[in-house]
């Protein structure tokens, strides 16, 4: 039978596993459009008409950076930092992982709110990632208020 401790260890994994197999969807969602960017094309739109706008728009880069690349780095540091903390357990680690998402969260708000205030466009996949990061930042809460990331 397994005692408390070790099924709170399990459940802390299996949230972040969530996690990771999340991020791993991001980071393809951003890879594969900062490829694109490199590469100066455009990807199909099929859901939303507003891809070419967003994606060539004032907002798509970042001192010089693409944001697709911004979110890729985003994305790869939780998956590492998740491993790491699965390894771990330590409590600093978990912390950098919320600070991690929290911003890449309200990044990706803002970024949501540019594509429908200012741009009055959509990029379909630009809205994967945004979501993506939105839904990691209710995992880990969730997580930290069930108090399952414990040692």
């Amino acid at each position: 039978m397994m005692n408390l401790k070790n099924s709170s260890r399990t459940k802390s994994n299996n949230i972040l596993f969530l996690v990771i197999a999340l991020s791993f969807l991001g980071f393809i969602d951003a890879s594969y459009l900062t490829i694109l960017h490199y590469e100066n094309a455009i990807p199909p739109c099929s859901i939303a008409q507003g891809c070419e706008t967003v994606l060539t728009s004032q907002f798509a880069n970042l001192a010089g950076i693409p944001i697709s690349l911004i979110g890729s780095a985003f994305y790869l540091a939780a998956i590492i930092l998740s491993l790491i903390f699965i390894e771990t357990k330590r409590q600093f680690i978990l912390k950098l992982i919320f600070a991690v998402i929290f911003l890449g969260a309200i990044f990706s708000l803002g970024l949501i709110l540019v594509q429908i205030f200012i741009l009055k466009a959509i990029c379909q996949y630009c809205l994967v990632s945004d979501f993506i990061s939105l839904i990691l930042l209710g995992i880990v809460i969730f997580g930290i208020k069930r108090r399952l990331f414990r040692p």
